[in-house]
């Protein structure tokens, strides 16, 4: 049973992976909503002590996906760093706001302002990302 649940992961993986060859990273939302990104291009998986685990080449990221609530192709580099600067701060929560208010989404990343998983930016994910600043 292992050996078919490992392949077909492996062969669903393989066949997502051509249809998402212009994205870079793959990221594992959680059922408690947090989500992490990691390389495509390093990414491994692994069946042990009968739990199916990703982590990436350097084993500095793994993810046991026995809590996944969903797994998406993405181009985020980091969850919650809407403006793309390589920081989660003030400033992103400020674009996720703008954003609701004006509905101008051309210069930020939309991917990382959707932080709560329910398909749509609104207060909830500016009050997530808030929620991660202060922890």
């Amino acid at each position: 049973m292992r050996k078919i649940v490992l392949s077909v992961v492996i062969a669903l993986f393989g066949l997502l992976s051509v249809q998402a060859s212009n994205y870079t990273k793959l990221t594992f939302q959680q059922v408690d909503g947090t989500k992490q990104s990691v390389d495509l291009q390093s990414l491994v998986f692994t069946f042990s002590d009968g739990q199916l685990l990703a982590t990436n080449e350097k084993g500095d990221q793994s993810f046991a996906l026995r809590n996944l609530a969903k797994m998406y192709f993405s181009t985020s580099s980091i969850i919650g760093d809407v403006n793309r600067d390589g920081y989660v701060n003030i400033s992103d929560v400020i674009c996720i706001i703008n954003y609701i208010l004006n509905g101008d989404g051309s210069n930020i990343d939309l991917e990382a302002a959707e932080l709560n998983g329910d398909g749509t930016i609104n207060i909830s994910d500016a009050t997530k990302l808030i929620n991660m600043i202060l922890q």
